[in-house]
């Protein structure tokens, strides 16, 4: 680790005392400039990427961001756009396909020959996110923001491109509601996604 870049000066420097890093700044470009690092590893609230990333991906580092890319679909397409027209090597953590029960699941399905069908349950609670002290950009696109986790199954598990979405119980916003969409890969496989809200 070559250096640390946060928003606070005060817990930024205290932070990087403790553990020995060499570098201390609250500019990303600084961090670049005084590091040359390779990678960076970017760990933001949601609603700050969108004015953090553009500084981050203009440097030549690799980076890996977390997940989502920005509040919703429209955020999180002008940042892949951004980045592509940098030519900057952006990753995406997704620690869930680490996990050891996922890891074991992958080895327990790959012995199974023929389609597979995969069922995600889901629950939010908006409330709840609010209460954690997430803006409201953030909980009004919770299921973006947080079942992403859970989505990201369906790339694991199911083989293929994805090739259509037929929603069963589309999304009504309502307290209390419950939604369902079936996911065909060109596989074969199928999903069920099931999410329970409030």
């Amino acid at each position: 680790v070559v250096g640390l870049c946060t928003k606070s000066d005060d817990s930024g420097r205290k932070l990087a005392e403790e553990h020995g890093f060499p570098f201390y700044t609250n500019s990303v470009a600084e961090l670049y400039e005084h590091t040359a690092a390779e990678a960076v590893v970017a760990a933001l609230p949601i609603a700050e990427m969108i004015s953090v990333y553009p500084t981050l991906f203009a440097q030549p580092w690799a980076s890996l961001v977390e997940k989502p890319l920005g509040v919703d679909m429209q955020e999180a397409a002008t940042l892949h756009a951004l980045a592509n027209s940098l030519n900057h090597r952006g990753f995406v953590g997704f620690n869930r396909r680490h996990y050891q029960s996922t890891k074991t699941a992958q080895r327990i399905i790959e012995e199974c020959d023929g389609p597979r069908h995969v069922i995600v349950f889901d629950q939010q609670d908006r409330d709840v996110a609010a209460s954690h002290g997430h803006p409201q950009s953030v909980v009004s696109n919770y299921m973006y923001a947080n079942s992403i986790h859970l989505l990201d199954y369906f790339s694991i598990f199911c083989r293929g491109e994805l090739v259509e979405v037929l929603p069963v119980r589309p999304w009504t916003g309502e307290r209390g509601s419950t939604m369902e969409v079936e996911l065909r890969f060109a596989s074969g496989d199928t999903g069920r996604y099931h999410a329970v809200w409030e």
